[in-house]
């Protein structure tokens, strides 16, 4: 063997021996979180709170870059479990602060201290201090992984206030969406019971928007309650007036009214009548769902179903809702006219008596319903005359 070779396989019995030994060399600590009897007891109740708050901060951020021990994260719990329910607010603060990280950044190793966590603000949910309510929202969000994993508990607050209520109701759409399976009908009927408060009360836009797509994600996996149809019609009455949400209104309308088919109660006028956007909402879906250009073909209501709740939207007397009235009695004498029977005739004549008497009522003189309500009388003369009614 010359020099050259023996100098080659020198070189490699080295390189050998010192990976071998990287191998099966122990992983430095910086690469882990040792719980230590020391940081124990700086985390715990024998500490003085000030010693204890900066260990706090220290940990929280570790536990976001380097990975706990397996069984540390329950002796983080044990030690700071108490300032969870101190009376200073700091306290409390850096603590929440310490287990969003850990939720965080030990997401894949949480086990039982995941459910542990979510019990924690299931239960203290009542009782909590206003000022902690941020902060608990964040753990939650992060617990949940926005929402997308709830299959170790069931239990959801309420829809929260401002200002995180945009982002929460995220979180809920993602629980509807990734966890259909999981939510009882009891829960889903008060999240649809918030929602739908909030898209009538509620002043900003993103709210609204937000509850809508919420709403629309009970809808597409069929989970709406039977017990909350009526306020969730209501609500949508009552969204569909305003621009920004109209057509928004109008597809998760349809998707009810699909599933009504020939169910007449969809297409019965609220009973409020002194609330002008809902009746007005509720002749406009009734409108475009049999008559109008985006008619909805499994929906089978008679004539008869359908007019007289539109005479007594009328009782209310509110122009928004004549004017309405009459834009879907045009529309139905124009589309339909041959599947009026006389004794729908009757009823559409009826109405337009009673729009008459408001169209003299009214002072200064309402042009709008005017010119709409002699329009529709020029039509029914018209077809009276070629012998179509």
């Amino acid at each position: 063997m010359s020099s050259r070779d023996r100098d080659t396989k020198s070189l490699q019995d080295k390189l050998k021996v010192f990976f071998k030994k990287g191998a099966t060399a122990p992983l430095p600590a910086r690469n882990e979180l040792l719980v230590s009897g020391e940081l124990e007891r700086e985390l715990g109740p024998e500490a003085p709170l000030h010693r204890r708050l900066r260990a706090l901060r220290d940990t929280a951020e570790r536990v976001l870059l380097v990975r706990v021990q397996e069984g540390g994260v329950e002796k983080i719990w044990t030690c700071t479990r108490d300032l969870l329910d101190d009376s200073n607010t700091e306290a409390r603060h850096s603590t929440l602060c310490l287990l969003r990280n850990i939720a965080e950044g030990q997401a894949d190793h949480l086990q039982i201290m995941r459910t542990i966590l979510f019990h924690y603000l299931r239960d203290t949910h009542p009782t909590h201090s206003p000022e902690d309510t941020q902060l608990r929202f964040k753990l939650l969000h992060t617990l949940t992984n926005t929402g997308k994993n709830i299959n170790y508990g069931s239990w959801l607050p309420q829809i929260q206030a401002p200002p995180q209520l945009v982002e929460f109701l995220q979180l809920i759409i993602n629980v509807v969406k990734f966890n259909a399976t999981y939510l009882d009908e009891p829960v889903v009927h008060g999240i649809v019971e918030s929602a739908c408060h909030l898209c009538v009360y509620c002043a900003d836009g993103n709210v609204v928007s937000s509850c809508l797509a919420l709403l629309e994600a009970v809808v597409s996996y069929s989970l709406l309650p039977r017990a909350a149809l009526g306020t969730f019609v209501a609500a949508l009455c009552r969204t569909v007036n305003m621009e920004h949400y109209c057509q928004t209104s109008w597809k998760e309308m349809v998707e009810i009214l699909r599933e009504a088919g020939s169910s007449p109660a969809p297409a019965g006028a609220p009973s409020d009548e002194g609330d002008a956007g809902l009746v007005r909402g509720a002749v406009f879906y009734i409108n475009m769902s049999l008559w109008g250009p985006r008619r909805v073909p499994t929906l089978q209501v008679s004539f008869l179903a359908v007019l007289p709740a539109f005479l007594k939207a009328l009782e209310g007397q509110q122009p928004v809702v004549t004017y309405e009235v009459l834009v879907g009695v045009q529309s139905a004498v124009s589309r339909a006219p041959l599947e009026l029977c006389e004794p729908a005739w009757d009823v559409l004549l009826r109405i337009l008596r009673a729009a008459l008497q408001q169209d003299k009522s009214y002072e200064p003189p309402n042009e709008m319903i005017h010119s709409k309500l002699h329009a529709l009388i020029t039509t029914i003369e018209q077809m009276a005359d070629s012998g179509q009614s």
